[in-house]
């Protein structure tokens, strides 16, 4: 028998040997979700969601944004960078409070090309985007619902959370409506009729093997997102029938370091507030904000 003889039938042997001990080894556990127990619901939540965790957790989002007119296909119109930093904070009931810091700037349809100006496609308008720099907004984070404050546009409603093989799918719905604060008697080219309509279906995606362990209090996700909101003051649609549909796709990130390159240097321009948190503009009201710069342009008119 040579060498290599030797080597082969030694090779095959071992080969046996690993196939049998690991036949006769038991199978391990798949990871189950507890979700029983309110306080374990409350914590699979904040975790998919954010952070069960006493820390800030960004995460980064491309919002593709159409024109929905009733009788017409979608008409892309711009593209958001957006960013949103959830700070959490653990409850002493089982919750997590979380104040959420949120900012976007407008690109170009599908790209990173920050906008200074913009032609709107269905007018043949050319008008200057408005970049949105929110203002924090705190919510609870429980087993079965979001609580948030009055002055919240989203109210998130928790839906069912699913297993899918080796993921969890948590989605949300919000549905809300509210008084247009650019009202069609002061502003009848810019507002999108007296009430403003905004609906708003998140999902994220998180490993199951994260979520289920108990000692991981931040597990990584996917997020996706589907916004139909009445046009934006600034887009120039008026009351034209329709409003604006939205399709994001993001993720929940390590730090604002893993913010794409190519997106951050217009967030670093346009929103710097959200690389200096401590400092971020708290009483700084956006629709306030752009109301000055609407009546500014009516009084030059």
């Amino acid at each position: 028998m040579t060498f290599s003889e030797i080597s082969r039938r030694n090779s095959i042997i071992a080969g046996l040997g690993i196939a049998s001990a690991l036949a006769e080894s038991p199978a391990q556990a798949a990871p189950t979700l507890k979700l029983d127990d309110p306080k374990e619901r409350a914590k699979v939540r904040a975790k998919i969601i954010a952070s069960a965790a006493d820390e800030a957790v960004p995460a980064f989002y491309r919002l593709h944004i159409y024109a929905y007119m009733h009788e017409k296909n979608l008409v892309p119109l711009y593209t958001m960078n957006n960013v949103a930093i959830k700070v959490c904070k653990p409850m002493a009931n089982g919750n997590t409070m979380i104040t959420n810091y949120e900012a976007g700037v407008y690109c170009k349809f599908d790209t990173h090309e920050v906008l200074e100006k913009w032609q709107n496609p269905i007018t043949g308008q050319t008008l200057e985007p408005w970049h949105f720099i929110g203002r924090p907004l705190t919510v609870e984070v429980g087993p079965d619902e979001v609580t948030t404050g009055p002055g919240a546009t989203l109210k998130p409603k928790p839906m069912a959370i699913e297993t899918v093989g080796e993921t969890v799918i948590l989605p949300t719905m919000s549905g809300f409506s509210y008084p247009n604060p650019f009202s069609p008697t002061e502003f009848p080219d810019d507002s999108s009729g007296p009430t403003m309509y905004w609906d708003s279906h998140y999902v994220y995606f998180a490993p199951l093997k994260e979520v289920a362990d108990p000692n991981v209090l931040r597990a990584s996700a996917s997020i996706q997102f589907q916004n139909l909101v009445s046009f934006q003051p600034w887009a120039g649609m008026g009351t034209r029938p329709g409003r604006s549909w939205g399709r994001a796709m993001g993720a929940k990130l390590k730090s604002l370091d893993d913010i794409p390159a190519a997106a951050r240097k217009g967030l670093e321009q346009k929103t710097p507030m959200l690389f200096d948190l401590a400092n971020w503009p708290k009483d700084r009201d956006d629709t306030a904000e752009y109301k000055k710069i609407l009546r500014a342009k009516s009084k030059k008119a």
